[in-house]
């Protein structure tokens, strides 16, 4: 609920049945689908052509209720503005909650590096991302590889921790096949899919679930690479870059 107490605010919305190519949920790079990026996105998508912004401008007086998952946009029309939030827990957000705290990821605590853990992550994510959510391909273009090229003046670093990441990456995956006949860690990638996928269907709309499991997609991708940094960079280079390095080698890989 938002209450305009003094001066006015303009709000654009969108609707959440809408998915829009947006940054990760875990970076602090917002897209909002107004901006000017955002829209040079949004109409590669022909499916998106007709998305409707709606306008809002509040007055004093006036409450607003966003439904949970709006894009929004606002800004102050005076000088002046004063108004007031009151934040409600929501269903969606209870059962984003339940699935990334409450449903362990299926790690095993001998994965001690980051790039194991984003391989394996990756491999169980495709199995939460499989049909009908268009597996990892389209996740990884409508979050990882939205956001602004990669800008680093040192493209020796560049190239060595692609070509890194990509020997690391075949180790890793000849040694996630052997695990994968011999252990029953595939089931397990299964079952706990499984339970994601179904907590998400039967407590939110059908529209909802691209948003929510993208979002959950995202957290476990940064928690598998949470050590990624000191593991692979000596500099001021971002975790989303070293991130996007990896799902290009996991690509290139996989195809």
């Amino acid at each position: 609920m938002f209450v305009q107490i003094y001066g006015r605010k303009e709000f654009l919305l969108v609707d959440d049945s809408v998915h829009l190519p947006i940054h990760p949920f875990t970076t602090s790079s917002y897209l909002h689908p107004i901006n000017s990026n955002a829209r040079k996105l949004l109409f590669k998508n022909k499916n998106n052509n007709n998305i409707q912004v709606r306008r809002i401008i509040l007055s004093p007086g006036d409450v607003l209720y966003l439904p949970p998952m709006t894009y929004h946009q606002v800004r102050s029309l005076d000088p002046i503005s004063i108004s007031i939030n009151v934040w409600s827990r929501s269903k969606e957000e209870k059962t984003m909650d339940h699935i990334m705290y409450h449903i362990p990821l299926p790690f095993e605590k001998e994965w001690s590096t980051s790039s194991f853990r984003v391989y394996a992550a990756l491999m169980y994510l495709e199995k939460i991302l499989a049909s009908p959510y268009d597996g990892l391909n389209r996740w990884m273009d409508n979050r990882w590889f939205n956001m602004p090229t990669i800008v680093t003046k040192d493209q020796h670093w560049f190239q060595g921790l692609e070509e890194g990441l990509e020997e690391i990456h075949r180790t890793t995956m000849k040694t996630m096949k052997t695990m994968k006949t011999k252990s029953s860690l595939w089931k397990k990638f299964e079952n706990r899919a499984s339970d994601v996928r179904t907590f998400v269907k039967t407590r939110t709309k059908k529209h909802q679930h691209f948003h929510l499991l993208w979002n959950y997609a995202d957290e476990v991708l940064t928690f598998a690479c949470r050590d990624c940094l000191s593991e692979f960079s000596d500099r001021e280079q971002g975790l989303d870059d070293i991130i996007r390095v990896g799902l290009l080698a996991y690509r290139k890989l996989s195809t």
